[in-house]
């Protein structure tokens, strides 16, 4: 299924401009579509764990100008997967878990300007997840983090 403006209507069982949190796990979204939260301007929150997801698609997140979490943990992200998916137009973000997936470095570059408070990246084999080089790779490719996989970052990491 793709996640369109008609799913997210159904989903919400309300109007999406006054949903502040839309969560859904183990629903299958294999597409986030380009229209799909346009009216969801009041989005504080967005969890689409479990959903098998592999695209999200038109710079979708960056219009929801007001989200601070978000989770797309457990997916099926890998390479590109992120690149327009409008994370690259935030300055901050309180939470960004990206883990259990299959990204590398490379995927990481929309999120490499993002000041994020807590981004949790474990459990993506491509970047080299527990082996001595994960953390140092991880930082290089999203160096505005606080605190990475639930251990703060350090003055010697940074």
């Amino acid at each position: 299924m793709h996640l369109t403006e008609d799913v997210v209507k159904r989903l919400c069982k309300t109007d999406p401009a006054t949903v502040e949190h839309f969560h859904i796990h183990w629903v299958h979204v294999d597409r986030v579509r380009p229209t799909s939260l346009l009216r969801c301007q009041c989005l504080v929150s967005l969890c689409l764990s479990h959903a098998d997801l592999l695209k999200i698609e038109g710079k979708v997140l960056g219009r929801c100008v007001n989200l601070w979490w978000v989770d797309l943990s457990h997916n099926r992200l890998a390479g590109d997967a992120l690149a327009t998916s409008g994370l690259d137009e935030f300055s901050a973000l309180g939470a960004l878990d990206l883990g259990h997936n299959a990204l590398g470095p490379e995927s990481l570059a929309p999120a490499s300007e993002i000041e994020v408070v807590r981004l949790t990246l474990a459990g993506n084999a491509g970047l080299g997840a527990g082996d001595d080089s994960y953390r140092r790779t991880a930082l290089q490719r999203a160096p505005a983090a606080w605190v990475l996989d639930d251990h703060f970052v350090t003055a010697a990491e940074a």
